[in-house]
């Protein structure tokens, strides 16, 4: 499979998984990928193994999409069981998706808080094209590095869920029990 189709289609994957976990809905408007009544939660995974570490791109007009309710990141990193070039394509969408979810493991999440993307990272122009693709944005580079200390751990099937400093936990009901990812 070619990492342009990879990427899209584990991002639908991992905000599936994220939502039954943190017992969420995904929010088909604009705005953060997930949301209930109380709170909205910003999506972000990054494949582990680069060589330039883990971090996670934050487009500057997300930092807007609290809607008025608490909101929170949730930063993920994952591995796959083989290399994505060696992944093989179902016979339909849904087929295709099984198999992303069935190679994605060592999924790794941290909940943090809104502002701590805003108080730590700085947005930098990027610029650029490739194909058909055109863009000029500005974007913020989060690193795991930074991240603030864990104050709890949450183990989900083979994944783990960290919440972070300035999360609280009553926020969030997350469940532990076997989903079916």
């Amino acid at each position: 499979m070619k990492g342009r189709k990879f990427a899209p289609l584990s991002a639908m994957v991992h905000e599936e998984w994220a939502a039954l976990v943190l017992n969420m809905k995904i929010n088909d408007e604009d705005g953060a990928d997930l949301r209930d009544l109380r709170k909205t939660v910003e999506i972000k995974f990054a494949l582990e193994g680069s060589d330039h570490g883990v971090f996670w791109k934050i487009r500057k007009n997300q930092l807007e999409y609290k809607n008025g309710k608490p909101a929170y990141w949730l930063l993920g990193s994952y591995t796959v069981r083989k290399p994505i070039k060696k992944i093989k394509e179902g016979v339909n969408d849904k087929e295709t998706r099984e198999i992303v979810e069935y190679n994605i493991q060592e999924r790794v999440a941290y909940l943090v808080s809104w502002e701590w993307v805003r108080k730590n990272f700085e947005a930098r122009r990027s610029y650029g094209k490739r194909g058909y693709s055109r863009w000029d944005e500005e974007i913020l580079y989060a690193t795991r590095a930074k991240l603030p200390e864990i104050t709890e751990t949450y183990e989900v099937g083979d994944a783990k869920i960290y919440l972070t400093k300035g999360v609280p936990k009553r926020s969030f009901r997350i469940r532990t029990d076997d989903i079916p990812f």
